[in-house]
């Protein structure tokens, strides 16, 4: 009877054991192979204040938290951002969220010009959109920046010592969408 006791009592503690283990093993790997190279993958981005990253739960994707301060090119300083992370994350999925010091005001121009963005991401008409956000942004006293590629199009406004960045998803990016 003792002898089924101490049996059970030294599988429970070899399981604990094990699952002790197999976690701090875990936690260490995801440290040096994961946390570390992508804090380090970060260092020296123009435009990047900090980044900081969520675990994925769930299955739901990795969550980059980027700062920017005063990036001069939104478009590089993105896709590098992106480039990076995908260097260490391998396929695992990600999404980046900037955060940057807007303004008020700088919110207020953005969604003015906004219509404009989303008019050319529908009808292709990426220079008259250009134009106009220039024209509207210079006659708010804003200086904007807009770049565009296959996957988004880039705003990036500033006033004095404030910047809104905003990366807006093309229409091909959207699931469903040929």
């Amino acid at each position: 009877m003792n002898r089924g006791k101490n049996a059970w009592l030294s599988g429970v503690i070899a399981l604990a054991a094990t699952l002790l283990i197999l976690f701090g093993s875990q936690t260490i790997w995801h440290t040096f192979a994961v946390a570390k190279p992508l804090d380090k993958a970060f260092e020296g981005i123009d435009g990047v204040q900090s980044v900081a990253w969520d675990k994925a739960k769930d299955d739901k994707p990795v969550t980059l938290q980027v700062s920017l301060v005063h990036a001069t090119n939104l478009q590089t300083t993105y896709t590098t951002v992106q480039d990076r992370a995908k260097s260490v994350l391998g396929k695992s999925a990600f999404q980046i969220a900037i955060h940057d010091n807007r303004t008020p005001e700088l919110e207020q121009v953005y969604h003015e010009l906004h219509f404009h963005i989303q008019e050319a991401i529908v009808t292709g008409g990426f220079g008259d959109m250009a134009d106009r956000i220039k024209e509207k942004a210079k006659a708010a006293g804003v200086d904007a920046q807009v770049y565009v590629d296959a996957q988004n199009v880039y705003l990036q406004l500033t006033k004095g010592e404030s910047d809104l960045y905003s990366v807006i998803p093309r229409l091909n990016n959207l699931t469903g969408v040929k």
